[in-house]
C-alpha cells in the first residue's frame, strides 16, 4: 500500500472530520438562538454571517460558544445542574466563560438556593474531572503551560492595549503598570451582577454578554474569533432595528480587518489597519455601553415575548 497514499487519505478524513464537528457546532448554534428567540427565530440566521461563518470553521472557538449557549439554554428550562456542567466543559475549553459564573451564582442565589450546592457541585467536580483527565493525559506541565502561554504571550496589534499605550503619554507603558491593569480589567465587570438583580435567564445572558464584552476589550490580542463568544448573546437579547444593525457591523468590521485586511496585504503599522481595528474596538465599546445602560430584561418563561421587557 503506498504510504503517502494512506497518509492523504487520513488527513482527509481528519479535515472533513472537523468540518463535520465545526458544521455540527454551528447548527447547534443556530437552533439553541432559535429557541431561546422564540419569537424571532429568523434573527439566529445572523450566526451565519461572514465572520461568525468564517471562525466557527477556521477555529474550535465554536465548540466552547455552543456549551455556553446550551448552558443558558439549559438554565432557561431551570436545568440547573446542567447549566452549570456545560458552563464547567466550557470553561476546560476556553478561559472567557469563567466570567459568566458570576451572572450564573448571582441568578442561582436569588432564585433558589436549595440548589446552589448542588449546581456549585456540579461546576466545580466536572471542571476538576476534565483538567485531572487532562493532566493524567499530557502531564500538569503542559495543562499549565497552556495558561502561561495567553500570559506570557506580547501585546498583540489587534488590542485596545496596543492602541492606548500608542497614544500620547502613555506610549510604551504596557510593560510595566498598564499590562496587569488590563489583564485586571478583564475579569474586572463579571462580579458585577452579584451587587444586582439577576432573577431571570435573560438577566444572566445580558450580565454574560458585558462580562464577555469586557474580557475580549482588556485582552493582550482582540482575536477576531471572539465574534462566537459574544454574538449569541447579543441575538439573544436584540430588541430594536438598531440592536440588530449593531449586530450586523460587528461581523462586518470584524471581516474586514481579519480576514480582508489581515491576510488582503494590509501592514499592520499603516494607517488603513489602525482605523479599521479601532473601529471594530468602537463598535465592542458601544455595545458594552448600551448594554450597560438599557433596562434589564423581564420574565423568565423562555418563551415569552421579548417585546414584554
Amino acid at each position: 500500500m503506498n504510504s503517502p497514499g494512506v497518509l492523504a487519505l487520513l488527513l482527509a478524513l481528519i479535515g472533513l472530520s472537523v468540518v463535520a464537528v465545526t458544521a455540527a457546532c454551528l447548527a447547534g448554534l443556530v437552533a439553541l438562538v432559535a429557541q431561546l428567540r422564540h419569537d424571532r427565530r429568523a434573527l439566529a440566521l445572523l450566526l451565519l454571517l461572514p465572520s461568525s461563518w468564517l471562525y466557527t470553521h477556521d477555529r474550535y472557538d465554536a465548540l466552547p460558544a455552543l456549551m455556553t449557549v446550551a448552558s443558558l439554554f439549559a438554565l432557561a428550562h431551570r436545568r440547573n445542574r446542567t447549566a452549570w456542567a456545560l458552563l464547567a466543559l466550557a470553561c476546560a475549553t476556553e478561559w472567557y466563560p469563567l466570567v459568566m459564573a458570576p451572572a450564573y451564582f448571582a441568578y442561582q442565589w436569588q432564585t433558589d438556593r436549595r440548589v446552589l450546592f448542588g449546581a456549585l457541585a456540579s461546576f466545580g467536580g466536572l471542571l476538576l474531572a476534565v483538567l485531572l483527565t487532562a493532566s493524567l493525559a499530557i502531564g500538569w506541565e503542559h495543562v499549565l503551560e497552556l495558561d502561561s502561554f495567553q500570559l506570557d504571550r506580547g501585546v498583540h496589534r489587534e488590542s485596545l492595549l496596543w492602541l492606548v499605550t500608542r497614544a500620547g503619554p502613555l506610549a510604551g507603558a504596557e510593560d510595566s503598570w498598564l499590562a496587569p491593569l488590563f489583564l485586571l480589567g478583564q475579569f474586572a465587570l463579571a462580579p458585577l451582577p452579584l451587587l444586582a438583580r439577576v432573577d431571570n435567564w435573560r438577566r444572566v445572558a445580558a450580565w454574560s454578554a458585558i462580562a464577555v464584552l469586557g474580557f475580549m476589550l482588556c485582552a493582550k490580542s482582540s482575536s477576531p474569533q471572539g465574534i462566537l463568544w459574544v454574538s449569541p448573546y447579543l441575538i439573544v437579547l436584540a430588541r430594536t432595528r438598531k440592536e440588530i444593525a449593531g449586530i450586523v457591523l460587528l461581523d462586518v468590521v470584524t471581516y474586514a480587518y481579519n480576514p480582508l485586511a489581515f491576510f488582503g496585504g494590509v501592514r499592520l503599522d499603516s494607517l488603513e489597519w489602525g482605523v479599521l481595528f479601532a473601529l471594530k474596538t468602537a463598535v465592542l465599546i458601544g455595545w458594552l455601553l448600551h448594554l450597560l445602560r438599557m433596562p434589564m430584561p423581564r420574565g423568565d418563561d423562555p418563551y415569552e415575548s421579548p417585546t414584554d421587557w
